[in-house]
C-alpha cells in the first residue's frame, strides 16, 4: 500500500525507505504472533513487539516480562530484557538504552533492528557475502552495489529467473525508463510466486536514493528461499493465499471482558476465497462479527469475550490457516495497568493549586505515617500528566473518574484521597493496603529506587517532595483551600485539540 499512483516517484529519501523497510520486516516477524505495529517510533517502545521480534528470530524465550506496561519503568525493564538477551546471545549492540527507543530515536531504532536483520537474516558472510551470492547468480547485469544498480527494475527480475529458472524469461528486454512498472511486475512476481515478501515497494526500488540496508533486506529472501519453493515454483504451482496472508489485531493475543477485541488479515486483492474465523472460548465456541473487507484486501472483524480465560482464534481461508494460526488470546476480567501486586499513586505534576495540591500534600503524610514509602511492593508516585495518553488514559478508564490523586492497591482502584481518609477513619485502610513488617525496606533503599524511578524519567525531577521525602518525620498536612470542589485532570498543550474535538475544551480559562 505504496500511496502512489503508478509511475509516481514519492518524495522520500534514503532514511525514509530505511524505516518503512525496516517496520515491514518487523511485521514479518510479528505475523508468526498475530501481531503488528504501525511505525517503530511508538510501536517497540513498551517493549513487547521487540520481545516477540527477538523471540521469533532466535527461536528462543526471553522469559517473563511485562505483559501489560503502562508506566515507564515498567517498559524500560521489557527493555532491558530484550538487550541483555541480544548480549547472552554475543551479538554486538549499537550504543543504544531503553530510554533511546521510549523517546523514539530513531536512528538507534534503525541501528538496533539492523545488527539483528545482520544476525539473523543476512549471516555470518554478512552484506559483502550476499552480494557475491547476487553477483553469482546475475553476472551479465554486473551488480556492484545496492542503488542505483537496481533502480530500472531489471535486476531483481533477473535475479527471479536466475532462482528459478523460466519465471521472468524476458528480463533482459524490459525497457530500462519503465523503471517503476518494472519494479513493480518484479516484486508482484516474487511476491505470488515465490512469497517473497514485499518489504520495498516499486517506487522504493526506483527511487535514486533508495536505501542499500533497505535492499539487503528485501534481496536475501531470495537467498533464503526454500528448494521446495522454488520446486513448486518451477512446476507452475504458485503459494496458495493463505501462505500469502497477514493476520494480526489485539484480539488474536489479549482481551477484556465485554470490550471489543479486533482482528484485521491482509489477503491478496484477487483472492476471492473467503476469510473464515473460528473463535473457542471458555464457555464455548463466539461468533466473529462485523466482517467486512476494503479495496485493498484488508478483512476486519471482532468479537466480543464474555468471560476470562484463553480463547483459541482460528483464521482460515479455505480450510488453511494463515501464518500464525491458531492464535491464543488471553482474555482478562478487567483491564491490567500491570500493576498486580503494588501500591500505586497517580498525580498531576500540573495539578498544583488548591484542593488538588492539598490532596497530594494529605496523601504523601498518610502513606508515610503508615511507612508505605517503605514496603518493598510500592511504587515511587507516577505523573501522569508524563504518561503516554494511551496509557493516562487507561489509568483513567480503570479507575472511573479523572479525579487526582488515584490510588490503586494490586491494580484495583482505591480512591482519591478523601476516599483515603474515609477508609483510614473507618479502620479498614491498613486492611486493605495489607500492611505488615514484611517486606520493608530501608530509607536508603527506597532512596536508591526513587534514583532509579527518576532515571527513567529525567523531566520527572522537577516534582520535588511529591516523591516522599527522605526526611523520617512526615511533613504536616496542608490546608485545604477555599474552593472545596474536587478537580479533575485537563490535558494540556499538545491535548487541546483532543479535548476540543471531544468538546471538552468549553469554559477552559487563560
Amino acid at each position: 500500500r505504496s500511496g502512489s499512483g503508478p509511475g509516481k516517484m514519492p518524495e522520500v529519501d534514503w532514511f525514509a525507505i530505511q524505516e518503512n523497510t525496516f517496520t515491514r520486516w518487523c511485521n514479518d516477524q510479528l505475523a508468526e504472533r498475530g501481531r503488528h505495529i504501525e511505525d517503530l517510533k511508538s510501536g517497540l517502545k513498551d517493549g513487547i513487539a521487540l520481545i516477540h521480534i527477538i523471540e521469533v528470530c532466535s527461536q528462543k524465550s526471553i522469559g517473563k516480562f511485562n505483559a501489560h506496561p503502562k508506566i515507564e519503568i515498567q517498559k524500560v525493564e521489557n527493555l532491558n530484557l530484550c538487550f541483555e538477551f541480544i548480549k547472552k546471545q554475543n551479538i554486538k549492540l549499537v550504543n543504544i538504552s531503553a530510554e533511546d527507543i521510549i523517546t523514539g530515536n530513531l536512528r538507534l531504532i534503525l541501528g538496533l533492528l539492523w545488527t539483528l536483520i545482520q544476525e539473523y537474516d543476512i549471516g555470518a558472510d554478512g552484506c559483502d557475502g550476499l552480494l557475491k551470492w547476487v553477483q553469482s547468480k546475475i553476472p551479465d547485469y554486473n551488480v556492484v552495489g545496492w542503488k542505483k544498480d537496481w533502480n530500472d527494475g531489471r535486476a531483481v527480475n533477473a535475479l527471479i529467473d536466475a532462482v528459478c529458472p523460466g519465471l521472468m524469461p524476458g528480463h533482459a528486454e524490459l525497457n530500462p525508463e519503465n523503471a517503476v512498472e518494472n519494479c513493480r511486475a518484479g516484486i508482484e512476481l516474487a511476491h505470488t510466486k515465490l512469497g517473497i515478501d514485499p518489504r520495498v515497494l516499486p517506487e522504493e526500488m526506483a527511487h535514486p536514493k533508495v536505501d542499500k540496508n533497505a535492499m539487503q533486506v528485501y534481496i536475501v529472501q531470495f537467498r533464503n528461499i526454500s528448494e521446495e519453493t522454488i520446486k513448486k515454483a518451477l512446476a507452475g504451482a504458485a503459494p496458495a493465499y493463505h501462505e500469502l496472508a497477514n493476520a494480526y489485531g489485539k484480539g488474536l493475543s489479549e482481551g477484556v471482558v465485554g470490550d471489543k477485541a479486533e482482528i484485521f488479515c491482509e489477503v491478496q486483492l484477487e483472492c476471492g476465497e473467503p476469510l473464515q474465523v473460528a473463535i473457542q472460548g471458555p464457555a464455548g465456541p463466539l461468533q466473529a462479527q462485523g466482517m467486512t473487507r476494503d479495496g485493498e484486501g484488508l478483512y476486519s472483524c471482532h468479537y466480543v469475550p464474555m468471560a476470562p480465560g484463553d480463547y483459541q482464534i482460528e483464521v482460515t481461508l479455505s480450510g488453511n490457516h494463515v501464518s500464525g494460526s491458531p492464535f491464543t488470546a488471553v482474555v482478562l476480567q478487567k483491564e491490567s495497568l500491570g500493576g498486580e501486586g503494588k501500591i500505586r499513586v497517580f498525580f498531576s505534576t500540573t495539578q498544583m493549586a488548591g484542593k488538588g495540591r492539598s490532596d497530594v500534600r494529605n496523601l504523601e503524610h498518610l502513606l508515610k505515617l503508615k511507612n508505605v514509602h517503605l514496603r518493598s511492593n510500592f511504587e515511587p508516585w507516577h505523573p501522569v500528566d508524563l504518561m503516554d495518553r494511551e496509557d493516562r488514559e487507561a489509568v483513567f478508564r480503570k479507575a472511573g473518574t479523572r479525579t487526582l490523586p488515584i490510588v490503586f492497591v494490586n491494580d484495583e482502584y482505591v480512591g482519591d484521597y478523601d476516599r483515603m481518609q474515609e477508609l483510614e477513619e473507618a479502620g479498614q485502610l491498613d486492611r486493605i493496603l495489607d500492611l505488615s513488617d514484611k517486606d520493608m525496606i530501608t530509607m536508603e533503599q527506597h532512596m536508591a529506587r526513587l534514583k532509579a524511578s527518576e532515571a527513567g524519567n529525567a523531566s520527572f525531577q522537577s516534582t520535588g517532595s511529591v516523591q516522599a521525602s527522605p526526611q523520617p518525620s512526615p511533613a504536616p498536612p496542608v490546608a485545604a483551600a477555599a474552593e472545596p470542589e474536587e478537580e479533575e485532570y485537563v490535558e494540556e498543550f499538545t491535548d487541546i485539540p483532543d479535548l476540543q474535538s471531544d468538546g471538552l475544551i468549553d469554559g477552559l480559562q487563560d
